[in-house]
């Protein structure tokens, strides 16, 4: 069951139309093209798989990002750093709410991310992150890349998307 949490103080509304963005120059001048499949932001110093969990390819272009309920999450950073890892880092994890929202773009819409470093993002999605929300303590945090940023707390067999963090150095 969700419990819906609309962030309106962490998030200005952001535009409603479908494939809708410009150019967030403020937002994207923290972000660098490792062209590695990486993306390293250098204000937040976090660096993230640019495809999400299930696509690869330089364009994402290959396989589908694929959907993991809040158990199954715990286990796709350890697999893949223990299979030799990602552009030769095996320290990968999943991020926190604020992490995970601080790609948000706000503008863009559908998905609310700029599609030239995060290639392929689907939309509809919602994007998982380990930051437990204050009285939901036992349960997951889904983040709408959409369009609207909102956030849920959810147990169970609720499916979220992953894209995967590192601590840059």
């Amino acid at each position: 069951m969700f419990k819906k949490l609309l962030l309106l103080a962490l998030l200005p509304a952001l535009a409603y139309a479908d494939g809708n963005c410009q150019r967030s120059s403020t937002h994207n001048e923290n972000l660098i093209n490792n062209l590695d499949g990486t993306i390293t932001d250098t204000q937040t110093r976090l660096m993230w798989k640019q495809c999400s969990e299930g696509q690869s390819g330089d364009s994402c272009e290959e396989g589908k990002a694929k959907a993991y309920n809040w158990l199954a999450t715990q286990q796709v950073p350890d697999q893949v750093n223990s299979t030799g890892g990602f552009a030769d880092y095996t320290d990968w994890r999943l991020p926190t709410t604020f992490e995970l929202m601080s790609l948000l773009d706000k503008a863009c819409s559908r998905p609310a991310v700029d599609l030239a470093l995060f290639p392929a993002t689907p939309s509809p999605s919602w994007y998982w992150a380990t930051s437990p929300l204050v009285g939901f303590e036992e349960e997951g945090s889904l983040i709408s890349f959409d369009f609207s940023g909102n956030m849920n707390a959810t147990t169970g067999n609720t499916s979220g998307k992953i894209r995967l963090v590192r601590d840059a150095k």
